[in-house]
């Protein structure tokens, strides 16, 4: 992946310094992701982890203090739709994500994102499925 920048917003790959900031502690799965930097500030880390069940999960981790992606929406939303491109070139053929319930954006940012609700709850999961 390239870096790209989108007004204020820089998104590149991830480090673990990226992790270490925003969950101090280590990364239970392996994971390829990207994280946005606004200013110079890391303000998200997101991508796709690799479970040792074989499941991929799609993530977002704000950093704290922000409140929603206002500002870099388009940024963060162009990383997404980069990184289900890579999940696609990868041969993935599932990735699962759940909502924050507290987020009246996310469930509608995952299906703009290629997820389907599998469920009727409030936390349902939701499924990218691969169109290869």
């Amino acid at each position: 992946m390239t870096n790209t920048s989108t007004r204020k917003v820089l998104v590149r790959p991830a480090t673990r310094a990226d992790f270490d900031a925003l969950i101090g502690e280590p990364l239970p799965h392996r994971v390829r992701a990207v994280a946005a930097e606004r200013d110079g500030k890391l303000v998200a880390v997101g991508g796709l982890a690799f479970q040792p069940d074989d499941t991929v999960a799609a993530f977002l981790i704000l950093a704290p203090g922000e409140r929603g992606a206002k500002g870099f929406k388009l940024a963060l939303h162009k990383a997404g739709l980069r990184m289900m491109a890579d999940a696609r070139r990868l041969g993935i053929r599932r990735v699962v994500a759940t909502a924050e319930p507290n987020n009246p954006a996310a469930e509608p940012w995952l299906a703009r994102l290629g997820f389907e609700r599998a469920g009727t709850d409030n936390h349902s999961a939701w499924i990218w499925r691969s169109t290869r």
